[in-house]
């Protein structure tokens, strides 16, 4: 039996993330536009200076709330949170700094698309948060404080969709967290003995 190089394993996963943040942003498309018809209204921006300065306030305040609430989550449990970094790790494969990139921008954008736009207005803020945090139990992983913790942002990400009917707030929120978690695992996953073991490996292939 052969066993997959990491590039294969890299292009393997990345596909398959490409699969199911595609089906969410299609589902999701396809259903508010044709079940709750908002998905433009979604996407407006505001017209006037005060609407402009309120989105901002609500983004700004959304994202302190989330990011302290991961903070909270990963000071406590340490040990479940390096847990969730390797069994992240393992599922993202060995992914390129672009593709990272686009996996943060295109993650954001599918999940608002599919659980605030398409689903929150029939599931309401709890249905839809709920809904969020059983699809993303983790192996190994102590659940309640992991599953708390992802539910509690999904609240607040909600409850700011309630009052703005805005994706913006969401997928910025969204970025921001993402980001921090994957370019905190790209950077600090490989000690300097294995990228030199890496590098030296691709220079003999």
């Amino acid at each position: 039996m052969s066993k997959k190089t990491p590039k294969a394993e890299e292009k393997v996963n990345f596909s398959k993330f490409i699969e199911v943040y595609g089906f969410f942003a299609a589902v999701g498309f396809i259903l508010s536009l044709y079940a709750h018809n908002n998905i433009f209204k979604a996407f407006e921006l505001p017209s006037i200076k005060e609407d402009w300065e309120f989105l901002a306030m609500v983004i700004i305040a959304g994202t302190g709330a989330v990011l302290s609430l991961h903070e909270l989550y990963r000071s406590l449990f340490r040990e479940q949170y390096a847990q969730l970094r390797k069994w992240t790790l393992s599922l993202l494969g060995d992914l390129s700094f672009l593709k990272i990139v686009f996996l943060i921008l295109m993650s954001s954008c599918s999940e608002e698309i599919f659980f605030r736009v398409a689903l929150q207005p029939s599931l309401g803020v709890l249905g839809v948060s709920l809904l969020f945090t059983l699809l993303h139990l983790v192996p190994q992983v102590m659940l309640l404080p992991f599953c708390s913790t992802i539910f509690m942002s999904n609240v607040i990400i909600g409850t700011i969709f309630e009052h703005t009917q805005s994706i913006y707030p969401g997928i910025f929120i969204n970025i921001v967290l993402n980001s921090r978690l994957l370019f905190e695992l790209s950077t600090s996953t490989k000690s300097p003995k294995e990228a030199q073991n890496k590098k030296e490996n691709e220079t003999n292939a």
